[in-house]
């Protein structure tokens, strides 16, 4: 049994948000960090669109799979996840930290000789100065086989991209080619395909995401586009005792410059409770994440966890994240009943 529903950088050297005058030292370390780190983001997650990294990535298969959708027959079934990054962070210049919210849905309806399953999934993603607004609407279609289910869907959507009047570039309001803007904002068309494939203790999908290749208008040499990504996912099931399973998964993502890793462990009791860890790599500054969760009904599952810093990071606190979902029974007979979505 399975747990709950669930860069290319800018010709910029750096990036500076506002004078460090009169500014006491410690602040002014703290600040002038954050401001590289924050660089860093700009850089991965601004100019080349790099998509953000959740610790609950099994829980919002949407974002990167939308062969995943209407995985749970007989049911419709939506989850969100709050990313807090930095908690305790407070910038003498006026930063907050990145905060990412999403929220996902799902269903699927019968259609001889498979399933048609259908969602929605809409993400924000905001890191001062920037913020990014996406949505996708998801189809697929289902078939079982003897080995289990196959699915292969398309996703078709957006992402709006703006820069707030914060931004400033080192030169201090001149404008400069490689950087957006002040208060520059675009729209971008997005797709994605997907395959998934399951059965009753293993689960594993492959996606392509950003189908479409574009760039936002602003900025002669600026390379603020979306940026192509293959993910690879897949999981097992394993019984050690009548009341605790154990569930391993991973998460990889290919952008076509650099692979990035997720590898999670968890243990689940009385298929109710579960804990574990997950591993971040490459990540320099919060490798590793503790996780915790629980079904407080059968239908309603709730889950937190929390990234460890390392020293580099430690004095802007820990990354939270906050996942909840809920599964709605339809009123037509399901033909597997299956608890949990993680493994369908």
């Amino acid at each position: 049994m399975e747990h709950p529903a669930a860069a290319e950088i800018g010709n910029a050297p750096g990036i500076a948000f506002c004078s460090a005058h009169n500014t006491k030292p410690k602040q002014l370390k703290k600040g002038l960090l954050f401001a590289a780190i924050l660089t860093g983001l700009v850089g991965q997650r601004a100019f080349a669109q790099q998509e953000p990294q959740f610790t609950h990535y099994n829980f919002d298969r949407l974002q990167f799979n939308p062969a995943s959708a209407g995985s749970k027959e007989g049911y419709i079934c939506g989850n969100a996840i709050y990313h807090k990054q930095w908690g305790n962070f407070t910038d003498p210049f006026g930063n907050k930290a990145p905060a990412t919210f999403t929220f996902g849905a799902s269903g699927s309806f019968g259609i001889k000789p498979g399933r048609i399953g259908v969602g929605l999934h809409i993400i924000n993603d905001s890191y001062d100065p920037i913020n990014n607004l996406g949505f996708n609407l998801i189809g697929n279609f289902r078939r079982q086989f003897s080995f289990g289910e196959v699915a292969v869907g398309i996703g078709v959507g957006g992402i709006s991209h703006s820069i707030k009047n914060e931004w400033r570039g080192p030169t201090q309001g001149v404008p400069d080619p490689a950087l957006p803007p002040v208060n520059a904002s675009g729209f971008l068309p997005d797709a994605s395909i997907g395959l998934w494939a399951s059965g009753e203790k293993w689960f594993g999908g492959l996606s392509y995401d950003h189908l479409i290749p574009s760039k936002f208008p602003w900025g002669s040499t600026s390379n603020s586009k979306l940026q192509p990504i293959v993910y690879a996912t897949g999981g097992y099931n394993y019984a050690l005792t009548d009341r605790i399973q154990l569930q391993p998964s991973g998460l990889v993502r290919y952008d076509f410059t650099k692979f990035q890793f997720d590898v999670t462990g968890l243990a689940m009791l009385d298929e109710r409770f579960w804990g574990g860890a997950s591993l971040h790599l490459p990540e320099n500054l919060s490798a590793l994440a503790l996780m915790f969760g629980a079904y407080v009904t059968p239908s309603l599952s709730l889950g937190y966890s929390l990234d460890v810093a390392t020293a580099e990071a430690q004095a802007f606190g820990f990354k939270h994240e906050l996942m909840i979902g809920y599964c709605y029974p339809l009123p037509i007979p399901a033909s597997n009943f299956t608890k949990s979505t993680r493994f369908l």
